[in-house]
């Protein structure tokens, strides 16, 4: 007797679709579970990400409150910047100071005393030979290569060429070659000689003449004479450059150099925001709404609230040799937990005695170096809360682990129930062909008959 093998025909039940709803039943539950538990890892993930981006910013601007170029600022002023200008770094020295300009370094520069006809002219081949200031170096000019336009993109082509620039000038009488140097004072002297060839090129450098001689920059500060061989007078006072523009001889002029704290201002401003923000976050993360009867992600987290204690507590501890606290510089801790700040105390406590900031800021035992040792315990890659993030990536890894044993437990189950519902099919076929072969036979039996 054939068998039937097709699910479903011998029943007439949709045995694909019963398999599919029974399994779907079964892997519900536990499905469920870890959907929910994944979930709730993946909150507290993005919950210590932005944790830690907060704490990281607070950290950055520790940074900046370490630096003390930024915080010890200066600000320098010409009384005439047409004569000379002044930039200043951190630590300059402090103070008014007379600057006279008596002469402006110049650079050497040569140019032909005959003009030449055309740019076209040849003027000769062979080596020209270059010195400037002390600085040799060498230029084959090729016969097929000797018009003066071709000499004068040799020069500047002259891969070792420590910085004369030839040009052409085209003028009324003809082509002039000038030579200068982008040095100036003595070391900006151009010497030429040529070797070689046909002899031409000494012809050229006999036609070279000076135009403008080099020079040094003189000037007197404070009736000190200072000779430079540039524009720019380095060192004269600590931390000042002065840049000279234009020689005014026999007049005096003022440069002024004061503190500049408005950038130590901004940068502890930046300090007392960032911080804030950290505790808002905390508190975000954190805490319990009441109205809402709704608590943070993180409320109740012995890493938030650890990091949020200590740094309260570091907040209102005293550092330096005077035992100076956040207030002597304008900067109190509310109630809430908060900075508030007050520019003018800060800035009046800057103009009286910076060395009581740096003090306070400063040191192994600092502030600064004592709060950072608080963040970075927390955000580092080795830190509290990496540990934190690793140990949920590893549960995440689990839960991906089981999601898999999952699967393979409803595919053992699918293939079971499929199994068993093919073998009620097929008793069912096998039953239902066994009836219609008793039927027919019990109909064909004597004295069985229709009735009408």
């Amino acid at each position: 007797m054939a068998t039937i093998s097709s699910a479903g025909v011998g029943s007439g039940l949709d045995i694909n679709s019963l398999v599919a709803q029974l399994v779907a039943a079964e892997r519900a539950p536990a499905a469920n579970r870890l959907t929910r538990q994944e979930s709730s890892i993946r909150v507290e993930l993005s919950a210590f990400g932005q944790f830690r981006n907060a704490l990281s910013a607070f950290d950055t601007a520790l940074d900046k409150l370490s630096n003390s170029e930024t915080l010890d600022g200066r600000s320098g002023e010409s009384s005439d910047e047409d004569v000379f200008s002044v930039t200043t770094q951190s630590g300059a020295a402090l103070g008014r100071f007379s600057v006279q300009v008596e002469q402006l370094a110049q650079a050497h520069r040569l140019a032909s005393t005959t003009p030449y006809t055309s740019v076209d002219d040849a003027v000769g081949y062979g080596t020209l030979e270059l010195n400037l200031g002390g600085d040799s170096f060498s230029v084959e000019i090729d016969a097929a290569a000797q018009s003066l336009a071709e000499v004068r993109d040799a020069i500047n082509n002259a891969a070792d060429n420590p910085g004369v620039r030839a040009t052409i000038l085209n003028t009324d009488a003809g082509a002039i070659l000038q030579l200068s140097s982008d040095r100036t004072g003595a070391d900006s002297e151009i010497q030429l000689s040529s070797s070689g060839g046909d002899g031409e090129l000494n012809t050229l450098i006999a036609n070279l003449g000076q135009t403008q001689a080099h020079q040094e920059a003189i000037a007197y500060v404070d009736g000190y004479q200072v000779t430079s061989s540039s524009n720019t007078l380095d060192g004269v006072l600590q931390g000042v450059s002065i840049n000279l523009n234009e020689a005014r001889p026999g007049e005096v002029f003022e440069l002024n150099v004061s503190r500049d704290d408005s950038a130590a201002v901004e940068v502890i401003k930046e300090f007392v925001n960032t911080y804030n923000s950290f505790v808002d976050q905390a508190k975000s993360l954190g805490g319990y709404n009441a109205d809402t009867e709704v608590a943070g992600t993180l409320n109740g987290d012995s890493i938030l609230r650890g990091a949020t204690n200590q740094l309260r507590q570091a907040l209102t501890r005293s550092y330096g040799e005077n035992g100076e606290f956040l207030s002597a510089f304008g900067i109190e801790l509310d109630v809430d937990g908060r900075l508030s700040f007050d520019e003018g105390e800060l800035s009046a406590t800057l103009n009286d005695d910076f060395g009581k900031l740096r003090d306070f800021l400063s040191g192994e035992d600092g502030f600064v170096a004592s709060l950072q040792g608080i963040t970075g315990g927390y955000v580092d890659d080795d830190g509290i809360i990496g540990g934190r993030v690793d140990s949920l990536n590893q549960r995440l890894d689990r839960i991906e682990e089981r999601n898999e044993a999952l699967d393979a437990r409803m595919e053992r189950i699918e293939a079971r129930y499929l199994a068993q519902f093919s073998a009620l099919d097929v008793m069912l076929a096998q039953l239902q062909q066994t009836s219609s072969y008793l039927s027919q036979q019990l109909a064909s039996l004597p004295g069985v008959a229709n009735q009408e």
